[in-house]
């Protein structure tokens, strides 16, 4: 294990684009786990590479959400997914909701974000996947690939 750490903000760390995964190898894998335990110990729901000091275009997410089954029945389950090297593409109208940030504990900002998102992306294996998001876990994947080009909510207005 890397002991990577989780950044606290303001850190110019965190005003640095990432660069490109190139390497799916048994480290990135470790580094991505490492990820996991970060986030899942600060109670998150998406935590990006930047954020615990890697300056590498992976982001990844757990976001709790409720759905409707075939014959009405409602669900709860998560969305958890790791994102290398994504791709976003917002569409629809404007929604905001008061969003936080690991890295800025206890702070909040409503950020301008789109209803929908379409996203590309690679998985621990390198191979590239397409999904659509909308709602809460398509704020969270802009919230993300913000971290990924160096923007924070600070750059949203956030008043430290």
């Amino acid at each position: 294990m890397s002991d990577l750490k989780l950044i606290v903000g303001p850190d110019e760390r965190l005003t640095i684009k990432t660069n490109t995964v190139e390497f799916f190898n048994k480290a990135l894998k470790e580094e991505i786990d490492e990820m996991y335990e970060i986030m899942d110990k600060e109670k998150g729901v998406g935590l990006a590479a930047n954020q615990v000091g890697l300056n590498k275009s992976i982001f990844i997410v757990d976001v709790p959400y409720m759905g409707t089954l075939e014959g009405g029945k409602l669900t709860k389950f998560s969305i958890r997914r790791t994102i290398i090297n994504p791709v976003l593409i917002v569409s629809g109208d404007n929604i905001s909701i008061p969003e936080g940030c690991l890295s800025f504990k206890g702070k909040l900002v409503k950020a301008p974000r789109k209803k929908f998102c379409k996203v590309s992306y690679q998985n621990v294996f390198g191979q590239v996947v397409d999904e659509e998001f909308n709602g809460l876990v398509g704020i969270v994947f802009q919230h993300e690939f913000d971290h990924l080009l160096g923007v924070t909510l600070l750059d949203h207005g956030l008043k430290l």
